[in-house]
């Protein structure tokens, strides 16, 4: 064979190979990603379970929750007529309030995981009070919708979220469990954890040099008031999906260039645990933007359990997050890229224009006053209340 050679652009990068093999395995190799720099230290951690993770699983591939860039072959476990059960129930509608309550509970085994789904069907349908499974994140959301309905009481809020989360769904879900573990997680877990363990240590050098949290805190203006952020990655969601957080623990995804973006699942998440309380606090102000736009969740749908103002509020929350991510990322990268999907809509665009404004009337940026100017602007704004009523029809 004569002489020859590949060249192969990556993004700035260009490379070349006299060698097919060598080529091949350039092209096809993941990245590994280290950073390098002074090491100042952040509060956060990161840990790696096993719990967090089958559960995310399985309800990704059942179609419950979504994710980006998970491959294809691994979306394995589960027998079709299993995963058609999890689809056909009302599981997805308490998803949150099961991934947050395991994320927020000490778990590291599948029988832990188990437990603390029994723990919690027993404390929702008969009142039992649980004994692994931490509560905090359930009351702290019963707060928020105490605020929009002074009426409700904490065994009825159990109620609404039983209704999603009934003994069905829990029999269904512990089987699927099972029988994900059995065929398949079990073995895929062993090396896929110690993989994991080594993208957070990675993770864990880059947050310390970077200050994420730290950058968020000077960036909102207020401080995360818990001692640390603990960060669970989580296998499925590799570049993406349905990440959460829960009082002071967020999940992020898993794919090795998670180290040059953790800085935006910090921001996302942990603003939402460091703003949260807003929603209290202008409750007033979100019914009455409610009632402008006659907004109400049908009595028909699984969410009416749920105050429809506070569906309006977590709705604007979201935007106002979206928001702070980009703030974050852009003291990194230095430039505008999208980071959220909400980044072309109206209501984004109210959002960065007030945040805008807030910062120059004042020498340190003044949270509370952007949430008041907003509220204003969102009130009188068609393109706004438009964006929000598409947007709370899609839930």
């Amino acid at each position: 064979m004569g002489n020859y050679r590949f060249i192969i652009r990556r993004g700035p990068v260009k490379v070349e190979f006299t060698d097919v093999s060598n080529a091949i395995h350039f092209c096809t190799a993941p990245p590994e990603v280290n950073a390098e720099g002074e090491v100042k230290g952040d509060r956060v951690i990161f840990k790696v379970r096993l719990p967090d993770n089958i559960l995310n699983h399985i309800l990704v591939i059942s179609e419950l929750n979504y994710t980006s860039g998970f491959p294809f072959e691994l979306a394995k476990g589960l027998s079709l007529r299993t995963r058609l059960e999890l689809n056909s129930s009302k599981l997805k509608y308490g998803c949150w309030a099961l991934n947050a309550s395991i994320l927020e509970s000490e778990a590291n085994t599948i029988e832990d995981l188990l437990n603390l789904l029994h723990e919690m069907e027993i404390f929702l349908h008969e009142g039992t009070k649980p004994n692994k499974l931490k509560t905090e994140f359930l009351r702290s959301v019963f707060e928020e919708f105490k605020a929009y309905d002074e009426s409700l009481s904490w065994s009825e809020f159990l109620e609404g979220i039983g209704k999603s989360l009934g003994k069905k769904e829990f029999q269904i879900l512990r089987k699927a469990i099972m029988e994900c573990y059995s065929s398949f997680y079990k073995k895929y877990w062993r090396k896929r954890r110690v993989e994991l363990e080594e993208l957070s240590r990675r993770m864990k050098k880059v947050v310390d040099i970077l200050q994420p949290l730290k950058t968020l805190e000077e960036t909102i203006g207020l401080k995360f008031d818990k001692e640390y952020l603990e960060v669970y990655p989580i296998d499925v969601y590799r570049i993406g999906g349905g990440i959460y957080g829960a009082i002071s623990r967020i999940t992020c995804g898993s794919d090795p260039s998670i180290v040059l973006t953790i800085h935006v699942d910090i921001a996302h998440e942990a603003g939402h645990i460091i703003i949260g309380n807003w929603k209290i606090e202008y409750a007033n102000n979100i019914r009455e933007l409610a009632n402008s736009i006659n907004f109400r969740i049908p009595s028909i749908t699984p969410y009416s359990y749920i105050p429809s103002p506070l569906m309006l509020a977590n709705t604007i929350e979201e935007h106002i997050v979206a928001f702070i991510q980009l703030k974050v990322d852009m003291k990194y990268t230095r430039r505008r890229r999208k980071t959220h999907g909400y980044m072309d809509n109206p209501l984004f665009k109210i959002v960065e224009k007030t945040w805008e404004e807030t910062e120059k009337a004042y020498a340190k940026f003044n949270f509370k006053d952007f949430i008041e100017r907003l509220l204003e602007k969102v009130s009188k704004s068609d393109e706004a209340k438009r964006t929000l009523m598409t947007l709370l029809r899609l839930c």
